[in-house]
């Protein structure tokens, strides 16, 4: 008998059930390593809901898509995976939780092939990689426990969508 095979069904069965639970916590993995780590020091559980919703359908990811958010820093991360450039004028990034409230990207903003824009809480001067709410410095948008936004695009339809939580 070679020891290097399973000698009986059970033994059979509990090798299939590791390395199903192995490629799991391989795809897990790689899906949280997808997502942007949140600041040293704090507990916190980002899930980007496009990618596990993708994953677990067998769907594809949308082109454009909210790739993390930032509450400490006020920050939406929004990222363009596709290889041309995409039109956001009048896209909207939505916060369903803390504070609703929208921004809305200005006419004529274009995402380049594989590029990424910050939408800032705050103010600031607006550039390709940078834009700027401009809503007071003492009006956090981001809820401190948890806090769900959307990408919305021209016509109103959910592009992408972002949750995360604090405990």
């Amino acid at each position: 008998m070679d020891s290097r095979r399973p000698s009986s069904a059970l033994e059979c069965w509990l090798v299939r059930a590791a390395l199903v639970g192995a490629i799991s916590l391989v795809v897990v993995l790689i899906l949280t390593a997808s997502v942007m780590p949140a600041k040293a020091g704090a507990r916190s559980r980002n899930v980007d809901m496009g990618v596990a919703r993708a994953a677990s359908r067998g769907l594809l990811l949308p082109n454009v898509r909210i790739m993390t958010i930032d509450a400490d820093r006020e920050v939406v991360y929004v990222i363009n995976n596709d290889g041309a450039e995409v039109d956001l004028t009048n896209w909207r990034v939505i916060s369903r939780g803390g504070k609703a409230e929208w921004f809305s990207f200005p006419s004529g903003f274009r995402l380049g092939p594989s590029a990424i824009v910050r939408v800032h809480t705050y103010g600031g001067v607006d550039s390709s990689g940078d834009l700027y709410w401009n809503l007071n410095t003492y009006e956090k948008v981001w809820g401190e426990r948890g806090d769900t936004g959307s990408l919305v695009d021209a016509e109103g339809r959910l592009v992408s969508s972002f949750s995360y939580a604090r405990w």
